[in-house]
């Protein structure tokens, strides 16, 4: 799994600036279109680093709806999610990720947000992820491995198609996916 990890994390970084663009404007534009985003309140995003399919078009369409925006927090070997408005400054945390700074009114929990948008380096058509191998996110929703008809947080993966794998070996705590948007197609799992 590592290499497969390198392997499509080089290629990922390896894009153009005009691939990557194109690509992520294309998957934007497919969640912008689609009628689910619109039923949530409480979104979270990850911000872009290393490649990764850009969201950032995704966060200006969600304020102009009014919905609350909130990007992910690394405390401690938890996830936090930090409310994110058009004002907020931003830190670096350890990895080079772009984060709000943690406040008690401005954190909520994973349980507190409808939709997730995760970010991942490979993604199966069972809706298994590959991420970049901390297990925050696998943590963070845990909660959907016990309890089998939990709805809420939604979580989608944002990729591009050649991040696609047939099947990927799983272990039992990793968390699947409910949907990927990818810039050619939108694949639902749950």
């Amino acid at each position: 799994m590592n290499t497969l990890r390198e392997q499509l994390k080089l290629q990922r970084e390896h894009l153009t600036i005009e691939e990557s663009s194109e690509m992520s404007h294309a998957i934007s534009q497919r969640v912008i279109s689609s009628k689910w985003i619109r039923e949530h309140s409480n979104v979270g995003i990850y911000h872009p680093v290393n490649g990764e399919a850009n969201t950032l078009q995704l966060i200006d369409f969600m304020w102009s709806i009014n919905q609350q925006v909130f990007l992910p927090i690394i405390h401690n070997k938890n996830l936090l999610f930090g409310r994110l408005s058009p004002e907020s400054k931003l830190k670096k945390n350890h990895y080079g990720i772009p984060e709000p700074s943690i406040t008690r009114s401005n954190q909520v929990s994973a349980d507190y947000l409808d939709l997730v948008f995760v970010p991942l380096v490979a993604f199966d058509l069972n809706g298994f992820r590959i991420g970049m191998g901390s297990g925050y996110y696998d943590r963070a929703f845990e909660k959907k491995l016990a309890i089998k008809d939990l709805k809420h947080p939604v979580l989608i993966g944002l990729a591009y198609e050649f991040q696609k794998q047939e099947c990927l070996n799983h272990q039992p705590w990793d968390v699947p996916l409910d949907m990927v948007v990818t810039e050619l197609n939108t694949y639902k799992f749950r």
